[in-house]
């Protein structure tokens, strides 16, 4: 968890950062959008995603394969020791989670009631909820708040197209997504930052449409904002409250609107950025001392198992033998291994020992397809200067068990 969350927040950082020098100047407002969205979800996904790698036979059943790549994930689940504790960072930021989450749930509340006390009409493709509370109109997906008496003055219309084009560009689901990511990253101030510009990319959006879409006059309308300042203001909805000054939204109003070429090919940049970073960590790092890793061998009373044509599922007892490989100056001895039996009849159980496993009468009732995952913990190295080191052989190995 606390890798996932590392790497994740670094990723965010550089990302943001990227963003800020290529992107925030531009300009193509809904390239902006999507790329802070894009570069939000990245984030949080990209560790998430399958490795390259693989370690499973090529023709070993589906299912089977899906059971093995999940024995070492259902262990470490399961399996509790006493000397692991939680960490410190860990249990501050699960805290820190429960409060923004309980943060967003208030003001999801707070519209609810807004909603339960207010009067709802059907208008202007919005379900409208007229309140007594002293609100500027604002918008929440299809849903209309205004003040009542407001839907009297003359110059509404020019609001109601601002929060007509947030319904329909979806700019909710924006901001929705966007708590839930500030929820997961809430120690980190760039994704406070990257909501931010995106939601002021909302508003950019809006007037455009307003004043370009639809040719409203920009100086009757940036009157009319003076008056009734449009977005999320609702106090207990600050959650999602709108943070774009209207200086900010004026200055925005007085530039030229481009979409060259090099805006695409700033935003190509970040995505080329995102695409080598999926390379990079799609696939495993090497374990490096897997060109030390010993010559692995198994046997049962009847002698060598011959690992391609499997083991009888009526041995009751295997042995384990580690030796250098050929040339190696290396010496070995076993320390630790764990076996785990894993069966699409019988689920899957786990033991320990040090060279010898008496699997009894479990494997012999064994249903259908099997294999046994050997996975060595630890292994002695002894180099030339006589000085030991303790390493962690992380590949498992298979063993077919289907042979009768």
């Amino acid at each position: 968890m606390e890798s996932y969350l590392l790497q994740s927040s670094i990723a965010l950082t550089g990302f943001y950062l990227l963003y800020r020098l290529m992107i925030i100047k531009e300009t193509n407002q809904q390239m902006k959008r999507f790329m802070g969205l894009f570069i939000g979800v990245f984030c949080s996904s990209f560790l998430l995603m399958p490795s390259f790698q693989s370690t499973l036979e090529e023709d070993f059943p589906v299912a089977m394969q899906e059971a093995l790549k999940s024995v070492d994930s259902i262990q470490s689940t399961l399996t509790f020791s006493p000397q692991e504790e939680t960490s410190i960072w860990l249990i501050i930021y699960f805290i820190g989670v429960g409060a923004f989450t309980l943060r967003f749930l208030v003001g999801l509340g707070g519209i609810i009631r807004l909603i339960l006390a207010s009067d709802i009409s059907r208008k202007w493709s919005f379900y409208v909820a007229e309140t007594d509370a002293i609100i500027s109109p604002f918008s929440f997906f299809n849903i209309l708040f205004v003040q009542k008496g407001a839907l009297e003055k003359p110059d509404l219309e020019p609001i109601i197209l601002h929060e007509q084009y947030h319904k329909d560009q979806m700019h909710s689901v924006d901001a929705i997504l966007f708590e839930i990511l500030t929820i997961l990253f809430w120690f980190n101030p760039f994704i406070w930052l990257l909501q931010r510009d995106v939601k002021a990319s909302h508003e950019y959006l809006a007037d455009d449409y307003v004043i370009s879409g639809k040719g409203f006059d920009k100086q009757a309308y940036q009157d009319l904002l003076f008056q009734a300042r449009t977005g999320i203001s609702f106090k207990s909805v600050n959650y999602l409250s709108n943070q774009t000054s209207l200086k900010q939204r004026f200055n925005m109003m007085e530039k030229r609107k481009t979409h060259s070429k090099t805006s695409f090919l700033r935003a190509g940049i970040v995505l080329v950025a995102m695409a080598l970073t999926v390379l990079i960590t799609s696939f495993s790092i090497p374990d490096p001392f897997d060109n030390q890793i010993p010559d692995i061998k198994l046997f049962t009373s009847l002698g060598e198992v011959d690992v391609d044509k499997g083991i009888s599922k009526n041995t009751d007892k295997v042995y384990l033998r580690m030796m250098p490989k050929a040339g190696s100056e290396l010496a070995y001895r076993l320390s630790k291994v764990e076996v785990t039996l894993v069966s699409d009849g019988f689920g899957q159980w786990t033991m320990q020992g040090e060279e010898m496993f008496d699997f009894g009468t479990k494997l012999s009732e064994v249903e259908g397809k099997s294999a046994l995952v050997f996975k060595i913990q630890e292994y002695m190295i002894k180099n030339e200067s006589d000085q030991v080191e303790r390493v962690k052989m992380e590949k498992p190995f298979y063993i077919n068990t289907s042979v009768n």
